[in-house]
């Protein structure tokens, strides 16, 4: 059976802040809380009053739940009464396409960056493209850029920062990321730093961090760890090498946070650290804990 052990941060760490020191700003993505909305157990108005109670100000949102106008208008209100800030609205998009079958995701992400707009949000969270037969990422990085061209005037004209994240198996290291970034040369084309997803991709999240650090608009925030616990838990990644790579509550896995985000801080960085857990606790649980621990992380860097 796979166990694992609840560590709260010891509160002491924030003590460590200096005066002066401006903590890092903190967010939470609906994506936390994927299994409970999967479940029928959480929807969007429930993650918004969770996110509430759990001390958030800023919320990340997802084009998978809120895409209609019916729905953005109803989170809208919901936002305001909250007093919650949107960080973020994530598109889901896939690049890698020509022709008739890119033009549904640049529709897609254009239409993000309406919600964006609406929402108040100052990032659109983006993918480049999904894995596929045959297709390796020096193939994938003329249509990849060729989508985000398309989009990327919508964006400066919006005053939204589109922000790619290494996501998936394609375009996952930070010098993939780079590369997209350099050849499409648009000011609106940064990146959503996922500090996690390096892992899955045998990349240091600390070398990407001094890779990106200058193109870093907004972060996902998720920990993971290559040794094992007792057992095998239900949810394993398996990195490209083959590593299989366990998903944690933030803290108790391997990833050095506070040296990442001093790294990042030191680049100018002043977005969101948005959790995005994906651990095998039940998400209330670990979503608590992983809550509890950004905040103390982000007050020490």
């Amino acid at each position: 059976m796979y166990h694992t052990i609840r560590r709260l941060l010891p509160c002491a760490q924030i003590l460590t802040v200096t005066k002066g020191n401006q903590i890092m700003k903190t967010s939470i993505s609906m994506w936390s809380f994927h299994r409970e909305i999967a479940g029928g157990r959480m929807d969007t108005s429930k993650f918004l009053l969770e996110a509430k109670r759990l001390g958030y100000k800023a919320v990340e949102l997802l084009s998978y739940w809120t895409n209609t106008p019916e729905q953005i208008k109803q989170v809208l209100k919901e936002t305001k009464d909250l007093g919650l800030k949107v960080s973020s609205f994530g598109a889901s998009n896939d690049f890698a396409l020509t022709g008739a079958e890119l033009e549904p995701q640049v529709a897609s992400v254009k239409k993000a960056i309406a919600a964006a707009v609406e929402f108040g949000a100052p990032i659109v969270r983006v993918f480049s493209a999904n894995v596929k037969p045959g297709l390796d990422f020096d193939k994938a990085l003329g249509m990849i850029v060729n989508g985000f061209k398309q989009v990327a005037p919508d964006a400066e004209a919006a005053k939204v920062t589109l922000a790619l994240e290494n996501h998936g198996k394609l375009a996952c290291r930070s010098e993939h990321v780079a590369a997209i970034i350099k050849n499409v040369g648009s000011p609106a084309l940064k990146s959503t730093f996922d500090v996690g997803n390096f892992l899955i991709a045998d990349e240091d999240p600390i070398h990407a961090a001094t890779v990106l650090a200058k193109d870093v608009a907004h972060v996902h925030v998720k920990d993971h760890r290559w040794d094992g616990v007792e057992g095998e838990p239900p949810q394993v990644y398996v990195s490209i090498a083959g590593k299989k790579l366990w998903p944690e509550v933030i803290g108790e896995g391997q990833i050095d946070f506070v040296k990442i985000f001093k790294i990042l801080k030191k680049a100018g960085f002043k977005g969101y650290l948005s959790l995005e857990y994906e651990g095998n606790d039940p998400e209330p649980e670990g979503v608590y804990t992983s809550s509890q621990n950004l905040f103390k992380l982000a007050a020490q860097a």
